[in-house]
């Protein structure tokens, strides 16, 4: 990022933006980031393993639903 800025920048305007990018790549900043991005990341690990275990407990459903007899007692009756 800072390739494409600094061909429009003056030098003391160069080192005010790398004082302030400097700012924000802390650790303790970085770090947030970082664990904000894995915690996204496995969040929809989670999602897709639940969609996936919900698919294949609607097949396993279905298969049995077609397993069952059907109910005749009313006509029976």
């Amino acid at each position: 990022m800072r390739r494409k800025v600094e061909k429009t920048l003056t030098r003391n305007e160069l080192l005010a933006y790398d004082k302030t990018l400097a700012g924000h790549l802390t650790k303790e900043t970085l770090l947030a980031r970082l664990v904000q991005a894995v915690t996204n990341d496995k969040n929809n690990l989670t999602q897709l393993k639940q969609s996936s275990e919900m698919v294949e407990e609607n097949s396993k459903n279905e298969e049995l639903q077609g397993l069952k007899h059907n109910n005749t007692q009313p006509e029976f009756n």
